[in-house]
């Protein structure tokens, strides 16, 4: 792919996305994004799984809200620990 974007006999002049379009390749960003949700579902139905025990306790509301958490999700005062693996999940898992 790197040869095909910086080969100078290239003509077609392609940016990033029409290239990855062509190639039927996803971006790095969505790459990651769909294994790490896999995983994290894995954790979250496997009970025998051994990163199990981190997952944060799940949510008893009584409110019945639209998209109603399965976690409690703890504050978080940095953009660091918010966009951490479990952190993250947690709050975009809704099953």
């Amino acid at each position: 792919m790197w040869f095909f974007l910086n080969n100078k006999n290239n003509n077609n002049n392609n940016n990033y996305q029409e290239v990855l379009e062509q190639m039927n390749i996803q971006t790095l960003y969505d790459r990651r994004e769909t294994l790490t949700e896999k995983l994290f579902c894995d954790i979250v139905v496997n009970d025998q799984n051994k990163l199990n025990i981190l997952l944060p306790p799940e949510n008893n509301s009584g409110l019945l809200l639209r998209n109603t958490r399965k976690f409690q999700v703890p504050n978080f005062k940095t953009n660091r620990y918010k966009n951490s693996f479990i952190v993250h999940n947690s709050l975009r898992y809704y099953k």
